[in-house]
């Protein structure tokens, strides 16, 4: 409520700011986008996406310094209507950015990169991957133009050409891909934290290409230093901490070392409740720690941890059915395992009436 009532305090502000004759328009071009920032950093996309519009409207006519506060609104917009999953709205505002982008800078400058791998990951997103590459491929030869100022941003094109890669199977050129990319962002992250973040992305995706290839102590070494660079940025305690520890934890199941895959496991479920917002990732964790419970034959533990998987699953949304229906039935093959068949076979029960349920509803 408190967040609300401040949104809206804050949104009547900029308007006040906007219509006063006391401002230069630059300066209310800023006020008006600086409160768009704001609501987008707390979610109210609706209220965002017309405060930007309003700043947008008053920049775009002019010229100069205002050219640029116009890039900044349409980047805004850009942004917000990708969260909302308004893809063809998102597309218009990205193109217009970089008409804009390159009236200002022309080709071989780094914002125009960034307006590129922007159109590069919007494609992408929408499953239009020749066209994805082509404007990855345009960011990388416009960052040569650019030089050494554009490399972090050619790192990104780099990076989406990768993925491009994985999906068509050309792991060896990924990861050469991957590898280009995260050196550009380690030579530039102690001048800015932040890039910890993309850095221990790439490391992730690298963990699962060797995983893939059964390298796993390359895998291992991977994920360990993706979760280093996560906990420098933002702290043990944060949701890709915790994902990280699931894709560490999976590899040590498969690798035979189920000790150390139950120790990640148990820190990721303590990450996620602290978090909070991630019951179904919490709900699965605790899942597998049933599973390798139950392998070593520790039935009353497994039952415990599928029990609490259940219950958080329960009081999720209805897209987790599938993910509830698939705990109870390793809770109802573990009973069946330990000769319990009268309490198994209405677990069974319970799981068809369900998956009838979801059936019918489609």
């Amino acid at each position: 409520m408190k967040r609300s009532i401040f949104g809206t305090l804050t949104l009547s502000c900029v308007l006040l700011i906007f219509i006063s004759s006391g401002h230069g328009s630059g300066q209310t071009c800023k006020g008006l986008y600086s409160e768009a920032v704001i609501l987008c950093d707390q979610g109210q996309w609706t209220d965002a996406a017309r405060v930007a519009k309003m700043a947008l409207k008053k920049a775009e006519p002019a010229q100069g310094s205002q050219r640029v506060q116009a890039l900044r609104s349409l980047r805004l917009l850009d942004k917000v209507q990708r969260e909302r999953g308004n893809l063809l709205e998102a597309r218009k505002f990205c193109t217009r950015a970089h008409t804009v982008c390159l009236a200002l800078y022309g080709n071989a400058h780094p914002s125009s990169v960034r307006s590129l791998v922007a159109l590069g990951d919007l494609s992408a997103r929408e499953g239009k991957y020749s066209e994805a590459e082509s404007y990855y491929r345009a960011a990388v030869k416009s960052g040569a133009q650019a030089g050494s100022v554009a490399d972090l941003e050619v790192a990104s094109a780099l990076v989406g050409l990768a993925a491009i890669y994985r999906t068509d199977g050309k792991n060896q050129e990924a990861r050469k891909l991957y590898e280009q990319a995260l050196e550009a962002y380690d030579m530039s992250r102690k001048y800015r934290p932040a890039l910890n973040e993309p850095a221990a992305d790439i490391l992730c995706n690298l963990g699962d290409m060797d995983k893939d290839r059964g390298n796993f102590p390359f895998a291992a070494e991977s994920y360990r230093r993706a979760i280093e660079k996560f906990t420098m940025l933002a702290g043990s305690e944060n949701v890709k901490t915790a994902d990280a520890r699931m894709r560490l934890a999976d590899l040590y199941v498969r690798w035979g070392k189920p000790v150390r895959a139950e120790r990640q496991y148990k820190k990721a479920v303590a990450t996620y409740r602290n978090v909070g917002g991630n019951e179904i990732k919490s709900a699965i964790a605790m899942k597998c720690i049933g599973d390798l419970q139950s392998e070593r034959g520790n039935w009353e533990l497994a039952e415990r941890y599928y029990t609490k998987s259940m219950m958080t699953l329960s009081d999720c949304s209805p897209s987790c059915d599938l993910t509830l229906a698939t705990v109870m039935k390793a809770l109802a093959d573990l009973k069946m395992r330990r000769g319990d068949h009268a309490r198994a076979i209405p677990v069974y029960g319970k799981i068809l009436a369900r998956l009838n349920v979801d059936s019918g509803q489609k």
